[in-house]
């Protein structure tokens, strides 16, 4: 969330409701969690790819250097790919 807020997005973008029915309401958060599935879904392959092996989707959270070993990019390839993926998800969910 830190990371979001350093590149300008803010919560109050969210709605003050959206953010206590995800806190309160189990319910909400399985939309939300679909709701992701989704728009990960909809990224480009390189971009989903990059923030599942980021974020250990599935199996263990991987540094920029070993995705970018995986992924046949650079390290700065992988970040800027990664900071450019957690945008357009911001935007989709």
């Amino acid at each position: 969330m830190v990371a979001l807020m350093r590149e300008g997005f803010s919560l109050s973008a969210c709605g003050a409701s959206a953010l206590s029915d995800f806190e309160f309401g189990t319910d909400t958060a399985a939309r939300l969690a679909g709701r992701v599935g989704a728009a990960l879904a909809a990224l480009p392959e390189q971009a989903r790819m990059v923030l599942e092996l980021s974020f250990g989707m599935g199996e263990e959270r991987l540094s920029h250097a070993q995705i970018a070993a995986e992924l046949g990019i650079s390290p700065d390839e992988v970040a800027s790919v990664s900071q450019g993926a957690l945008r357009d998800l911001y935007r989709l969910v």
